[in-house]
């Protein structure tokens, strides 16, 4: 009993702190990522284009949240917070059927009513760090 007591008293702590590690906003990405947020009542479509480029997603930083109601699909490698997709729809005031493009910076680039990912790489490679980020790509490779 006391050995159970013990372990359960080492557990809850360390449940506590992955709870602290998922992400709650997406301003926690804030200078590592660009973000695509999408919103959907048929997220399948959304997922399936988003998977579909993944090389382009990931040369550019790009993390992406495709919500619908509570539920979240995303490229995001670690947890989420339990209220991420209320926060998220509160924070940007979406509508039913919205597509975000959000910078580095955290500055909403682009916004549309639909997913049009092509266009949207156009604007972020014209953004000044993509710039940076695609001259420092070919300089190393000359390397």
């Amino acid at each position: 009993m006391r050995y159970f007591l013990s372990l359960l008293l080492l557990l809850v702590p360390l449940g506590a702190l992955a709870q602290n590690d998922a992400l709650s906003s997406i301003g926690q990405l804030t200078w590592k990522n660009r973000i695509i947020l999408a919103w959907s009542n048929n997220p399948a479509p959304l997922k399936a284009a988003l998977v579909r480029a993944r090389t382009e997603i990931d040369e550019r930083d790009i993390v992406w949240f495709v919500i619908n109601d509570t539920q979240v699909e995303t490229n995001y490698a670690g947890p989420l917070a339990p209220d991420f997709a209320q926060t998220t729809s509160h924070q940007f005031q979406k509508n039913s059927r919205q597509v975000l493009l959000i910078g580095k910076d955290g500055g909403i680039k682009n916004s549309d009513t639909e997913l049009l990912l092509q266009s949207l790489f156009r604007d972020i490679d014209a953004m000044p760090m993509r710039q940076n980020e695609m001259r420092e790509t070919r300089s190393s490779q000359k390397k």
